[in-house]
């Protein structure tokens, strides 16, 4: 039976926890800390980013993962594109994993009683009314200096915040650090140049679609070759293998050397 403070939903998720990544990875509140948390697969050489949709392999561990890291996260960093490609995301957690109690319930053990910052980075064409803009978590948009004037009334009339800030991902995580642990959401066009930047994430935690071959339509571009990861983040800190509908995975979490 659960608890009225939810300790059998945060054991529950904590126990998950441990058995994907060896530990509860949980950091305290303000502690500087950056994640990134990826679905990648196999096509061709290096790891490909999956394109979340009809055509990705289905990977609940992978949904599970992802929203266990917005529950310890204090800032979240996606992009314009990310909201164009889903035009259904949100950022309620585990709402549609059922997830949704244990996760806050894990939240706030953690001592973070607030839903955390959304930052978007983008240059244009983003979707104002969409409802990961306007849901759990408060949403800034980060615009270069050139693309300040074009977007700035919308944004307004949007009752959206906007930072003007140029250098992009890596330039954003520099000004997030005091905000604490930052979780990046982010397609590889955006990450690849800042995962480029020895120590620009402190973490890496991949769920990696071992078969099958990730089809063209569900490849987003490259994440990083083998290669980069050994030099940046040495072996992973822990790989679990395992098996869902939707083919073989494995979960790796990589920590900064």
């Amino acid at each position: 039976m659960t608890g009225r403070d939810g300790s059998a939903e945060v054991a529950s998720v904590r126990a998950r926890l441990v058995s994907l990544l060896g530990l509860d990875p949980a950091m305290p509140p303000g502690e500087a800390h950056v994640v990134q948390s990826a679905y990648v697969g196999h096509r061709g050489s290096g790891l490909r980013v999956v394109r979340i949709g009809p055509h990705a392999p289905p990977c609940p561990t992978d949904g599970f993962l992802l929203h266990a890291a917005r529950a310890r996260a204090d800032a979240i960093v996606t992009t314009g594109r990310i909201l164009r490609d889903e035009p259904g995301l949100h950022y309620d957690l585990g709402a549609h994993l059922g997830l949704h109690a244990s996760l806050v319930a894990y939240r706030e053990a953690g001592g973070r009683a607030e839903p955390p910052r959304l930052f978007v980075l983008s240059r244009g064409g983003l979707p104002l009314d969409h409802p990961a803009l306007h849901g759990y978590a408060k949403a800034t948009i980060v615009v270069p200096t050139e693309a300040v004037e074009p977007l700035a009334a919308d944004v307004e009339s949007a009752g959206l915040t906007l930072l003007r800030l140029d250098g992009g991902l890596a330039s954003l995580l520099d000004q997030l650090a005091p905000l604490g642990t930052v979780l990046v959401e982010a397609g590889p066009s955006a990450v690849a140049p800042a995962l480029a930047l020895r120590g620009a994430f402190d973490e890496l935690v991949l769920t990696v679609c071992e078969s099958p071959t990730l089809d063209a339509a569900a490849d987003a571009g490259p994440l990083a070759g083998a290669e980069h990861l050994a030099e940046a983040y040495g072996p992973p800190r822990s790989c679990v293998r395992f098996e869902e509908a939707g083919g073989r995975f494995r979960v790796e979490r990589y920590l900064r050397t």
